[in-house]
């Protein structure tokens, strides 16, 4: 199930990048590890806010930005699989935009 979601995200990875305004938070946060003596360690949850309509969330190691350089290398395979998919199924497949307040 999770597969057919990868092109999906894939295209809103696209458009947050390909924004002409494009807001990013780095937000710490305690994940269970159990090789870590004390059984916690620190990761991070990285938002990327496109137009701010289109939101994008990873999870990393850290808030080093190497993390976000080695997730837009990955955008190039995932936009080859999003032009796979035929027009309809892109329809079917993503929701409506947010209304404007």
């Amino acid at each position: 199930m999770i597969d057919l979601l990868t092109p999906i995200v894939g295209r809103i990875f696209a458009k947050v990048m390909n924004s002409t305004y494009c807001a990013l938070d780095a937000t710490s946060m305690p994940v269970l590890d159990v090789d870590h003596p004390l059984g916690l360690r620190t990761g991070t949850l990285w938002l990327l806010q496109g137009e701010r309509v289109y939101s994008y969330f990873m999870y990393a190691e850290s808030g080093h930005a190497h993390h976000l350089e080695k997730r837009r290398q990955g955008l190039q395979a995932c936009e080859r699989d999003v032009r796979r998919l035929s027009n309809e199924q892109l329809r079917r497949a993503s929701w409506r935009r947010p209304r404007r307040l």
